[in-house]
């Protein structure tokens, strides 16, 4: 069993190897402050950032589309960054 925090703190780690991927900044409190939506924010996109060890990852159309409100709140494109059990997911709207 993991450590008490130990998923926070992966999530944390993931989200700056993100961001420095990215040219981006990792957002403070994660979207928790009134206007600092998303997890990353590059030029272009508002990044939100899932980590789990788990071997599975539920995305809902509600939590799409707040994801999608909160960048066009900053004027980026929406991208959601999955990192499941090691396995990088990356999910955007089709053109």
């Amino acid at each position: 069993m993991a450590p008490e925090g130990a998923p926070q703190r992966l999530g944390r780690r993931l989200e700056r190897v993100e961001a420095k991927r990215r040219g981006g900044r990792v957002q403070p409190a994660s979207g928790a402050l009134e206007g600092r939506p998303g997890d990353i924010l590059t030029y272009e996109t508002l990044i939100e950032h899932k980590a789990t060890t788990a071997r599975s990852y539920r995305l809902t159309v509600g939590l799409w589309r707040k994801i999608e409100s909160d960048a066009a709140l900053v004027g980026r494109e929406p991208l959601l960054v999955i990192n499941l059990d090691g396995l990088r997911l990356e999910v955007r709207r089709a053109p």
